[in-house]
């Protein structure tokens, strides 16, 4: 069982940054995918846990549903 300091070191990660991206390997096995068109967060079904991001300098296009810019996904987990 992990505690919660296993997951607080991760506040202020990027989802693409190196560390980050280890983290979650080694962390989940069964962590859905990011898709900021339709959610703002990651889930873990086994422990529980959904992994929530801020990415305000995406650029979408609202009518076509497209990412232009996938932005900075900033995680406050």
């Amino acid at each position: 069982m992990f505690t919660y300091l296993h997951f607080t070191n991760q506040f202020g990660s990027y989802l693409y940054d190196d560390n980050f991206q280890a983290f979650l390997a080694d962390t989940f096995t069964d962590l859905s995918s990011y898709n900021i068109l339709k959610s703002d967060y990651m889930r873990s079904e086994i422990l529980g846990i959904d992994l929530g991001f801020t990415n305000e300098d995406a650029v979408i296009d609202e009518d076509e549903l497209i990412v232009l810019e996938p932005g900075r996904q900033y995680s406050p987990i």
